[in-house]
């Protein structure tokens, strides 16, 4: 799947392939992800995201720095 350079609002995905689907540069702006996998996924210079790795499967998917980070934001953790 090609969502490059994409603006998804309030989408919502569930029990989805995303094996080697690409979101670089898209706003996935309150887009929710249930049970889906992101095998090679290109996440890089995506925003707005919020991926649960407890929830979907993200084995070698690929993001930025401040994309892996996003993915601890539910844990309040203060990163210096």
């Amino acid at each position: 799947m090609e969502c490059v350079e994409c603006f998804l609002r309030d989408a919502f995905f569930q029990k989805c392939d995303l094996t080697r689907s690409s979101f670089c540069g898209s706003d996935l702006c309150h887009t929710q992800f249930e049970e889906c996998k992101f095998h090679y996924a290109d996440m890089s210079d995506t925003i707005n995201f919020s991926i649960s790795p407890e929830n979907n499967d993200i084995t070698h998917a690929i993001m930025s720095v401040d994309g892996a980070l996003a993915l601890l934001h539910k844990y309040q953790l203060t990163i210096r």
